[in-house]
């Protein structure tokens, strides 16, 4: 007899918990995202107007500023969610080049090719966040 009582409390738990977590845990990663578009956008509208390509006259001390300010991003965003940031900007024909990165000189980066998903989202000029994007 306990043993079938304990059976059926343990059903019931894994009944109810199973969709719980399900329901939270899409909740928070939905947050994270809209925490980290946010975050994109704080840092797009502090980027100077024009960031000048390598091998330019300032194009060091004007990288220099903006990984600054990327860092500042990452540390007042807990840096915990963030391997690092990226700037790129959109080339002719839909391509994108690195600019800035807030941990590193982006010399012998050719290209970012995003995925799919938020390829789509950003082909009109929008903003947004994909549930995953692995990173290499």
């Amino acid at each position: 007899m306990a043993a079938l009582a304990a059976t059926a409390v343990l059903i019931t738990l894994v009944a109810l918990l199973v969709p719980t977590y399900g329901r939270v845990r899409s909740s928070l990663t939905r947050e994270r995202g809209d925490r980290l578009v946010g975050m994109a956008r704080f840092i797009a509208t502090e980027l100077p107007p024009a960031l000048p390509v390598t091998g330019d006259s300032g194009a060091a001390s004007a990288r220099l500023r903006v990984q600054e300010l990327l860092r500042r991003a990452r540390t007042a965003g807990g840096g915990s969610e963030l391997r690092s940031i990226d700037v790129v900007a959109r080339e002719a024909g839909g391509r994108y080049r690195y600019l800035v990165r807030a941990d590193g000189d982006p010399s012998g980066w050719s290209s970012y090719a995003p995925p799919a998903e938020l390829r789509s989202l950003t082909a009109g000029g929008k903003s947004g966040s994909v549930a995953s994007i692995d990173a290499e």
